[in-house]
């Protein structure tokens, strides 16, 4: 009796292991699909793959984060702000999702909030350019540019083609009244990648709106 009971055991826990095999992948499928449509720019249907995930395994920290910046870049930046909670409640070391947190707070005009989010990602990675530029960002945003300077700096040692951060130190520079590097400055970024010419510009003024 024993040895049928143990039979039948076996059974069903095959059966169970081919069914959490195939959510997996089910889930996998999906994840990949959201991070495609996502990395094309098709923010919507990355959002319904990664619903699709998260009905899978509400777990999931990445997918709250990927999620996350989708909202964001759909302007949805307080369903962006609760999917990054998410993410950082259930793994407190997802730097990602402290980085784009702190990006949609800088969107929403909370500077402070945004550069306590910057400081967590860079204790956490003290090796990535985008986290250093995006608190440089929230600093100019305060008109800190002591602050502000050396982060661009950093952002550029670490990554030397960094188009957007010679175009915010640019921005800075000028700031500043250093004129003539600010204009070696811009040119590089220019240089770099020409649509900066139009963004620089229009990231100016969102600067002088948002002091």
């Amino acid at each position: 009796m024993k040895r049928y009971t143990t039979l039948a055991t076996l059974g069903f826990l095959s059966m169970l292991l081919m069914a959490c095999g195939l959510l997996i992948k089910q889930g996998g499928d999906h994840f990949d699909a959201g991070a495609r449509h996502q990395d094309e720019g098709r923010l919507q249907e990355a959002i319904t793959e990664y619903d699709k995930v998260l009905e899978l395994n509400p777990e999931f920290a990445k997918v709250y984060n990927n999620r996350g910046s989708a909202y964001s870049g759909l302007g949805e930046y307080y369903n962006g702000l609760a999917d990054f909670d998410e993410a950082i409640r259930l793994d407190p070391h997802v730097k990602r999702a402290y980085n784009d947190r702190g990006v949609a707070y800088t969107e929403l005009g909370e500077h402070d909030k945004a550069l306590a989010d910057f400081e967590k990602a860079i204790g956490l990675d003290p090796n990535v350019a985008g986290y250093y530029l995006n608190r440089g960002l929230a600093y100019t945003y305060l008109g800190d540019y002591d602050k502000a300077l050396p982060d661009l700096d950093e952002a550029i040692r670490l990554d030397p083609e960094y188009a957007m951060a010679h175009g915010l130190r640019s921005i800075v520079l000028k700031a500043i009244g250093r004129s003539e590097e600010a204009n070696v400055a811009f040119n590089r970024a220019v240089s770099l990648d020409q649509r900066l010419t139009v963004l620089l510009s229009v990231l100016r003024e969102r600067i002088r709106a948002g002091q």
